[in-house]
């Protein structure tokens, strides 16, 4: 038996796809498959924000901490405490995959800084960040969402 998608479209009206998965795929194999989808989504909406020039903030920290150790919304609370992700580059190193090297980099003239995250698949960089440590956390980012970590 194959499952289909419904799908709602802007008249309020559903249509139907589709299968979208074969009989052998399970309900916890779809919704694992949800779950590393919505992982992934959270990590590239924060560094699209991070590339789009957003300043450090304890707001952020808690995010990037959430997204990254997949804390469930009704987990969160606002007195967790984050480590410095955008400010410390020892804490940004916590967020470089296993296995992974890195580098990290300033363009001085320019003023802004630029890091690299080397996975066994890929090179994940960011570039123009306003501190090391903001470049860093971009590429590793960039790197757990490649691996959907």
């Amino acid at each position: 038996m194959t499952r289909e998608v419904i799908i709602a479209t802007d008249a309020c009206r559903s249509e139907r796809k589709r299968p979208m998965f074969s009989d052998l795929t399970t309900e916890p194999e779809i919704t694992k498959r949800m779950a590393v989808g919505l992982v992934k989504q959270r990590m590239l909406d924060l560094i699209e924000r991070l590339d789009g020039g957003a300043h450090p903030s304890f707001g952020l920290e808690q995010e990037i901490m959430w997204s990254v150790r997949n804390v469930p919304e009704r987990h969160q609370s606002p007195n967790d405490k984050p480590p410095n992700y955008t400010y410390s580059i020892d804490k940004a190193v916590l967020l470089v995959p296993y296995g992974a090297e890195y580098e990290v980099g300033s363009a001085y003239l320019v003023g802004s800084f630029w890091a690299t995250v080397i996975t066994p698949t890929a090179r994940h960089e960011a570039k123009g960040a306003r501190t090391a440590a903001m470049a860093l956390t971009v590429a590793a980012l960039k790197a757990r969402a490649a691996l959907c970590l």
